[in-house]
């Protein structure tokens, strides 16, 4: 790992970027509404999985979204 903080874009309808903070394990993720939500205790496995799945979107419905503490960032 060369950084501590990952950011992805994404190639999604619904989802234009993730960040994955790995000493906090925080997930950040930014809609295309605008929205960011993040997730809380999220293992470095669920976004690495997330940055090379095929269908981002589909991956982040599947694995984080209703399993981890959220909260909605204003």
């Amino acid at each position: 790992m060369s950084t501590l903080t990952e950011n992805i874009i994404v190639n999604s309808s619904a989802i234009h970027n993730a960040v994955y903070q790995h000493v906090t394990n925080e997930l950040s993720i930014t809609f295309k509404s605008g929205l960011t939500y993040e997730y809380y205790n999220v293992p470095s496995h669920i976004f690495e999985r997330l940055r090379t799945s095929r269908s981002k979107g589909k991956f982040i419905n599947a694995h984080v979204l209703r399993r981890y503490n959220f909260k909605k960032i204003v």
